[in-house]
């Protein structure tokens, strides 16, 4: 309540389960103004479509490059910042014990995130310590904020519990999955269940397929230039390169191509990246030289001149299309408007 200010990163118009946007950035941007956020900055695409530990990183170093003292706000199932953290130091150190048997699990063939929920038990139980589920992927994710707010002077967490199920189907506290499914299936969105600016956003929904794009720009892939996109490793090159042969549409490629070891998510996410050229090399830039802004409330300007003290900033899709390093996220952009079949918004708005 003491703050200055209120920042907010968020995805741009695509998500990180690798689909787009119920609506796009600006929009959703504006929705955050409304909501009390004071301005609104995108978290480039390459971290937006990237693993827990990617899309956390990418998140952080934009709140911890600003030339202010700050708390990390998030949310997650447990709640529990003292045992997140406790999580979040043992997979950084990785103790003797819990990579031992880290390492028996995988060479025995179990998938590497089931492996460490396992391995981290075994070490919780012989060491007389209570942890939090990391099965969860809200726990996930703030578990990998605190592993690199914990290298930032600048930063300190605060963990908010999530209220209701993650797939929770209750009026009161709904879930993501919940309103999208609500909303996929035209039912009612009562002011009950979300306030009004949001609901009025779910009408934007789109239901754009990629599926052609996809597959043609698969077609011209080789293998060597599959294996590089991020997120890609053992071998899954050559799945995806066999399947897009037979098949026509992107749900019957996921279907060909899915694995125990691979969740829908980080297999849309690959397959998205592929369609956008975001590469591991892409990945690596953990921290991008500007920030672009969506939207901001009106009178809070003087943010920008705090912002502009770290890095370039940004507030239109034209000044962004000139920035090299900004290209995967123009790319977005054009993919997600030729989807929607309109991209009306192009430059930061002001909020009332």
């Amino acid at each position: 309540p003491d703050a200055d200010f209120l920042i907010v990163v968020q995805s741009g118009d695509f998500t990180q389960r690798g689909e787009p946007a119920i609506a796009n950035k600006y929009k959703r941007a504006v929705t955050a103004i409304k909501a009390g956020a004071d301005i609104v900055i995108e978290l480039p695409v390459i971290h937006a479509l990237g693993c827990a530990e990617i899309f956390a990183r990418g998140a952080i170093n934009i709140f911890s490059s600003v030339n202010a003292q700050g708390i990390i706000s998030f949310g997650c199932e447990s709640g529990d910042l003292q045992g997140l953290s406790t999580v979040a130091d043992i997979l950084k150190t990785e103790p003797k014990e819990y990579k031992r048997v880290l390492h028996n699990l995988t060479s025995e063939g179990v998938s590497y995130p089931k492996a460490r929920e396992r391995a981290l038990e075994e070490y919780g139980k012989s060491n007389g310590l209570v942890l939090p589920d990391i099965a969860l992927p809200n726990n996930i994710l703030a578990i990998e904020y605190l592993k690199v707010i914990a290298e930032k002077e600048n930063l300190s967490p605060f963990a908010i519990k999530r209220i209701g199920a993650y797939k929770g189907k209750d009026n009161s506290s709904p879930s993501s999955s919940y309103l999208r499914t609500l909303n996929n299936q035209n039912l009612h969105l009562g002011e009950s269940i979300a306030p009004k600016y949001s609901l009025e956003l779910l009408k934007e929904r789109i239901f754009g397929d990629f599926s052609t794009l996809l597959l043609y720009k698969l077609k011209f892939m080789n293998r060597d230039q599959l294996a590089d996109i991020a997120d890609v490793s053992e071998g899954l090159e050559n799945r995806i390169i066999n399947a897009a042969k037979n098949v026509f549409s992107a749900e019957k490629l996921l279907s060909e191509i899915a694995t125990k070891r691979y969740t829908n998510s980080r297999l849309n996410r690959i397959l998205l990246s592929a369609l956008l050229d975001i590469t591991k090399k892409a990945q690596s830039h953990h921290s991008l030289p500007f920030y672009n802004i969506l939207a901001i409330k009106k009178g809070k300007e003087k943010i920008l001149s705090l912002l502009s003290e770290s890095k370039k900033v940004i507030t239109s899709h034209n000044e962004l299309s000139r920035e090299p390093l900004a290209k995967w996220d123009v790319n977005a952009t054009n993919l997600y408007g030729i989807l929607q079949g309109r991209y009306d918004e192009n430059r930061m708005i002001f909020v009332e």
